[in-house]
C-alpha cells in the first residue's frame, strides 16, 4: 500500500511539474500577447530609450526619449547607462541571424532571453551574431548599454535566408512601446527560463523516483532506464560549436510556396542582373526564384542545386546557372577561408563527399560518414574541439610574462602580431572579387579540366532529377566603353564548353560582346548598376529558354 501511495505521489509531482514547465515555456508569448502588444504604437517606428546614472552632477537623474530605429543609437555622454526598448514585428516564420555592434558594455535580450553580449570592460567595437528561429508577429527587444565614462553607441540588424544581407530594424517592421510597466513584464519574461529549468528538474526527479523502484524487480525496465539515463543527457547537450545552421528547410519552404517555373543560381553577378519581380511581370506573372550565394563559384552552385533546390521537391522548367570566364572548371576556387567555410556550412546539412573530393581532395570513408552522423546526434562530440581550443587560447594568454600594465602591453603587441600574420590571409574572402578576366591569366584547356570540375556532377544531378540546365555566361566589364572581345584561347574554351553542354543536353548563352551592354550599365566591377535595366535584355535574349 505504501509503495502504491509513493507511486501516486510521484505521478502527482510529475504532472504538476510538467504543468509548471508548460506554463513557463508559454509565459513569454502570453506576456507578449496580452501585456506588450496592446500597448505598442505602430505609427512610431523607433526605440524608447531611458537614460540614467549621470556621469556628473545634473539636475535630473535620468530622462526618456524616442529615438528613430533607422540610425545608430548613441549613449548620451552625460549618462552612464541607457535601456532601450523596441518591438520587432517579424515578417515571417524563419531563421534569422541577429547582428549586433556596440562600443560599450552591452546586452541584448529578445523576449526576455539574453541573445547577445558585448564583452565586459571593453571600449572597442564589438560585433556579435546569433541565429534564432522566430515566429511571425511582434517580439520584444531590450538593449542595455553601460559606459562608466558616458558615451558609446550600438546598432542592430538581421540577416535572413536566402540572400543573407544585413537589414536594419526600421520602417513598419518596428513599433514603439508605450506601456508604463515594461520593466515588470520584462522581468516576468526573464523569470520563465530559470523557472522552466526548475520545473524540468522536478519532473525529471519525479519520473526517476517512479521508475527506479520498478528496475529492482524487472530486468527489462532496468536496461531501458539505464539506456535513457545515458542517452538523454548526451542527446540534450546543446551544440556550442557555432556551426552555421543549415538554411535548406527555409529555402525549401519558400520554393514550395512559390513553385517557380524558372530558378536562377549564382552569386552577385546574378543578384545585380535579374530582378525577380520584373521578370515575373515580363513573363506574364510566371513565378521565378533566385538562389544567390554571394561570392560563390561552381562548387557553391553545385551545393546549392543539390541541397537547396532538389530537396524542395519542385521541378522547374529551367534552372539557369550564372558564371564568369572559366570558373565552371575551377573546382577549388572560392572554397576556402572563413567566409566560404561559413557559407558552405550554411547551405549543406553535412560535409558532401563529392564536394570534399573535388574542392579539397578529400575522400570520405564509411567510418567518416558514421562519425558525421554521431556528431549530428551527439552535440558533445562537436563541442570537444571548441572547448579544447578555448582552453588552449586561455593558456596561451596566461603564458605571457609580466604583471600589470607591462603584461597588458605585451599581450596587445602579441595580439597585433597574430592578427597581422594570420588574419590577412582571408581578407576580401567575403567579397565578390572582380579580377577574373579571361585575358588576365592563362586560359586552361577545357577538355583537360572538365573531368576534375563540378560540371559533370552538376549535369549528373540534373539528369537524375529531371532538371533542364542552362548556363549563362555574364559579360565582364567593358574596357573604356569598347566592346568586350575574347582572346583566341577563350574562344576555343567557349566552343569546347558549348559542344560539351550540347552533348549533355544542357543549354548555354554567352552575353560577351552584346551591344546592349555598354559600360554605362555597369556599377562596381562586373556588377550591373540596376538589375531592372538588365532584366529586359535577359528576357529578350533568352526568350527561347523562357517558354
Amino acid at each position: 500500500m505504501s509503495k502504491r501511495l509513493a507511486c501516486n505521489h510521484c505521478l502527482y509531482a510529475l504532472a504538476l511539474a510538467l504543468l509548471g514547465l508548460f506554463c513557463c515555456i508559454r509565459l513569454p508569448s502570453l506576456v507578449l500577447q496580452y501585456a506588450i502588444i496592446p500597448g505598442i504604437d505602430r505609427e512610431s517606428q523607433g526605440w524608447w530609450a531611458q537614460f540614467s546614472k549621470p556621469t556628473r552632477p545634473l539636475p535630473v537623474n535620468g530622462y526618456e526619449v524616442f529615438l528613430p530605429a533607422a540610425r545608430t543609437i548613441a549613449l548620451n555622454p552625460d549618462f552612464k547607462r541607457v535601456t532601450t526598448w523596441i518591438v520587432w514585428i517579424v515578417p515571417t516564420d524563419s531563421l534569422y541571424k541577429i547582428q549586433f555592434s556596440a562600443e560599450a558594455v552591452s546586452r541584448v535580450t529578445l523576449d526576455g532571453r539574453t541573445l547577445l553580449k558585448a564583452a565586459p570592460k571593453s571600449q572597442s567595437r564589438q560585433v556579435e551574431e546569433k541565429w534564432c528561429r522566430l515566429t511571425q508577429g511582434p517580439h520584444l527587444f531590450r538593449l542595455d548599454m553601460y559606459n562608466k565614462d558616458g558615451g558609446g553607441w550600438f546598432s542592430i540588424g538581421f540577416l535572413r535566408p536566402p540572400l543573407m544581407r544585413l537589414n536594419a530594424l526600421q520602417g513598419d517592421m518596428v513599433a514603439v512601446l508605450r506601456s508604463r510597466n515594461l520593466e515588470m513584464w520584462w522581468r516576468f519574461m526573464r523569470l520563465s527560463r530559470p523557472a522552466a529549468w526548475f520545473f524540468g528538474l522536478i519532473a525529471a526527479s519525479a519520473l526517476l523516483a517512479f521508475l527506479l523502484p520498478l528496475t529492482v524487480t524487472n530486468r527489462w525496465y532496468a536496461t531501458i532506464v539505464t539506456m535513457v539515463l545515458i542517452l538523454v543527457p548526451a542527446l540534450s547537450i546543446p551544440d556550442i560549436s557555432r556551426r552555421e545552421p543549415y538554411i535548406g528547410p527555409v529555402i525549401h519552404r519558400q520554393l514550395r510556396q512559390k513553385n517557380p517555373r524558372y530558378v536562377f543560381i549564382g552569386n552577385s553577378m546574378l543578384w545585380s542582373r535579374i530582378d525577380d519581380s520584373l521578370l515575373e511581370h515580363l513573363l506574364g506573372n510566371v513565378p521565378v526564384y533566385s538562389i544567390v550565394n554571394f561570392g560563390g563559384l561552381s562548387g557553391i552552385h553545385y551545393l546549392a542545386l543539390k541541397y537547396l533546390l532538389i530537396p524542395s521537391g519542385i521541378r522547374p522548367r529551367r534552372v539557369f546557372i550564372f558564371f564568369r570566364g572559366t570558373t565552371l572548371v575551377e573546382p577549388t576556387a572560392r572554397t576556402t577561408g572563413p567566409y566560404f567555410e561559413t557559407l558552405i556550412k550554411r547551405i549543406t546539412p553535412a560535409p558532401d563527399p563529392v564536394f570534399e573530393r573535388l574542392a579539397h581532395g578529400r575522400v570520405t570513408s564509411p567510418a567518416g560518414i558514421f562519425q558525421r552522423y554521431l556528431d549530428v546526434l551527439f552535440s558533445v562530440q562537436k563541442n570537444r574541439k571548441l572547448v579544447r581550443d578555448t582552453v588552449n587560447r586561455a593558456a596561451f594568454w596566461l603564458s605571457v610574462p609580466g604583471t600589470g600594465k607591462e603584461r597588458r602591453n605585451k599581450r596587445n603587441q602579441l595580439h597585433i602580431l597574430v592578427n597581422r600574420q594570420f588574419s590577412l590571409k582571408n581578407v576580401g574572402a567575403g567579397t565578390d572579387k572582380e579580377s577574373l578576366r579571361s585575358s588576365s591569366k592563362g586560359t586552361c584547356d577545357f577538355n583537360d579540366c572538365v573531368a576534375t570540375s563540378f560540371l559533370p556532377a552538376l549535369l549528373d544531378l540534373a539528369r537524375k532529377h529531371d532538371l533542364s540546365l542552362v548556363f549563362v555566361r555574364v559579360q565582364e566589364r567593358p574596357p573604356d566603353n569598347a566592346p568586350v572581345r575574347d582572346t583566341p584561347e577563350m574562344k576555343r574554351f567557349m566552343a569546347d564548353l558549348r559542344s560539351y553542354l550540347l552533348q549533355q543536353g544542357a543549354g548555354l548563352y554567352d552575353f560577351t560582346g552584346d551591344p546592349k551592354l555598354p559600360l554605362s550599365l555597369y556599377g562596381q566591377g562586373d556588377h550591373i548598376e540596376d538589375p531592372r535595366q538588365y532584366t529586359p535584355i535577359f528576357y529578350d535574349r533568352l526568350r527561347g529558354f523562357l517558354q
